[in-house]
């Protein structure tokens, strides 16, 4: 109520106060003066004034409840908003290791009460993200991410792969790309993304978007302008209520082994320390559409199933039957088959995890499995009662672990092992399956493994070294002739890898790093690899290839 409102609340109370002035006087034998009693139509004016004045007393009192209940919302709200921050993955420190990727988004903001809000804006401050590029629009909170990457790569070996490694295709050293070293720079792994985070009817939902520049580059890309493609990494939504999480959309795929319990974040994900944009050799993993449900009734144990995009997968290493070469290709993908392939079913993965220990020594244990198939159809089969349909179900089992020695050293494990769910090893680095002379597909097993360390040898260096490997069964049949050897691992193919192996050493320094003004990190990696095909082509050759790999990275991280 204004001033001048209460001042002429008092005005009209003033004929009531002489009323009862005038009636205790005569209660105590007193004279009152006439011209002090108030005429029949005084009294009815005070009595229509004070109704008018109850009536503003009721609006008063609707006023006050609306905004006590105001308060008491954006209390809740608070409450709310402090129960879903973000948290972090547990660390080694201040490095990259757990933020290999991004460092953690901005958490959103509690709502401020009214009072807060006035107080801020008067100090000229108002809700804002805890990463200075973060923006509130409603009950949401945006934050761009991302890093500028500038890296130089030098192969003793013309590999021909740029800034990514094709750890199965290292030149021998008696043909012309093996007797030739190269040098690339690239900015090819910079990164842009955004995050969004709200909440709605008790959900946390979270919006992530990630891209890089390592999409479908043209066929001259360094001859004048280096036009670099922007593609998609990552983009999903993942909804979190209480123990259960639902995630749609491209992720990291649930093969890929997590850093801590089974988040989808990229700080969540072990896919190591290294420059090469193809990772370690040996690591199971890839980045794809799916759906996923994941169960976290605490801290401790935490249990997900995903259905994620599948493909059957040959590569370009599988000879098949002379007489289904060009169906073969329609029905297995042997790195150029498009969207042509037909899947019967999504892949199923299944994984637990357990996460223990105490600050300093914490542990992390995870099994996974996969369920996959392959169907084909031979349609030259002829005759009553034919078989041309063929399907065979396969899969992979994964176990993973690391474990925190100290608060800065760390060892991990992850091993794979498969029966038709090849493509999951690196870059697609053994098939899923050969094609039989009838055209029945049969299952290739294959195994791959890394290992290493991770320490933080100062406040702001970050040393490590893994070593990776992939072994690929032979499988191989007779033709319809009974004498040409196909499948995998035959005669004369020498892109046939048996095992695959590489050791790495790394190290990463940030320079410095500020909430308020990004990072600035230089990181170094140095890599030894060879590759032992089944077969060679001729007497006398190589049966093996190797390479060195030197990385320099410069990057500088968004705040």
């Amino acid at each position: 109520m204004t001033f001048s409102q209460r001042k002429g609340w008092m005005r009209s109370l003033a004929p009531c106060l002489l009323i009862s002035t005038s009636l205790y006087a005569q209660q105590a034998g007193q004279t009152v003066p006439t011209q002090a009693i108030s005429t029949t139509d005084d009294i009815a004016a005070l009595k229509k004034q004070m109704v008018e004045q109850q009536k503003q007393l009721e609006q008063l009192r609707a006023a006050l409840q609306k905004q006590q209940e105001l308060i008491d919302k954006a209390t809740k709200q608070a409450e709310e908003a402090a129960n879903r921050r973000v948290v972090p993955a547990a660390s080694l420190g201040e490095v990259a290791s757990t933020t290999p990727i991004f460092p953690m988004p901005a958490v959103v903001n509690p709502p401020m009460n009214p009072a807060q809000t006035a107080n801020a804006s008067q100090m000229g401050q108002g809700p804002r993200s805890e990463s200075p590029l973060g923006f509130q629009i409603g009950g949401a909170t945006f934050t761009p991410l991302g890093f500028v990457d500038f890296i130089s790569v030098t192969h003793s070996t013309d590999a021909g792969s740029g800034i990514g490694t094709g750890f199965g295709g290292i030149p021998f050293s008696n043909s012309t790309a093996g007797g030739l070293s190269e040098t690339h720079f690239s900015m090819q792994n910079s990164r842009v993304g955004l995050r969004v985070d709200s909440n709605y009817l008790g959900y946390q939902v979270l919006g992530y978007l990630e891209t890089d520049f390592l999409g479908a580059a043209p066929t001259n890309p360094f001859v004048t302008s280096n036009s670099d493609t922007l593609r998609m990494r990552l983009f999903f939504v993942d909804l979190k209520k209480d123990a259960f999480e639902f995630t749609g959309g491209q992720t990291w795929s649930l093969m890929t082994p997590n850093r801590t319990a089974i988040g989808v974040l990229p700080s969540e994900i072990f896919y190591s320390q290294d420059i090469d944009t193809n990772y370690q050799l040996g690591l199971t993993w890839a980045r794809q559409a799916g759906v996923r449900f994941t169960w976290n009734p605490n801290e401790n144990f935490h249990w997900a199933v995903a259905l994620e995009n599948p493909e059957q997968y040959s590569g370009a290493a599988v000879t098949y039957p002379k007489n289904l070469a060009t169906i073969a290709t329609t029905e297995l993908d042997n790195n150029a088959g498009g969207v042509a392939i037909p899947n019967l079913f999504p892949d199923v993965i299944s994984k637990i995890a357990l996460d223990g220990g105490s600050p300093g020594h914490k542990a992390h244990l995870e099994v996974t499995g996969l369920l996959t198939n392959v169907h084909t159809y031979n349609s030259l089969t002829t005759g009553p009662g034919a078989d041309s349909h063929f399907t065979k179900v396969g899969g992979g089992a994964e176990i993973n672990f690391s474990v925190e020695a100290s608060k800065h050293f760390r060892f991990l494990s992850n091993n794979y092992y498969s029966d038709g769910g090849g493509r999951y090893v690196g870059t697609g680095l053994a098939p899923d399956a050969i094609l039989e002379a009838n055209g029945s597909p049969s299952l290739v097993h294959s195994a791959s493994t890394v290992d290493g360390i991770e320490m933080q040898i100062t406040p702001k260096a970050l040393v490590y070294a893994y070593y990776g490997g992939v072994y690929v069964g032979k499988d191989t049949a007779l033709d319809q002739d009974n004498k040409t050897l196909i499948g995998y691992g035959v005669a004369n193919q020498t892109s046939a890898n048996r095992a695959i192996q590489e050791a790495t050493f790394g190290i990463q320094n940030n320079f410095w790093k500020s909430p308020q003004y990004g990072s600035l990190m230089l990181a170094l990696q140095y890599s030894y690899l060879t590759r032992n095909p089944w077969n060679i082509t001729t007497a006398g050759a190589p049966t093996s290839a190797n390479m060195n790999i030197g990385f320099v990275d410069l990057r500088y991280t968004l705040p």
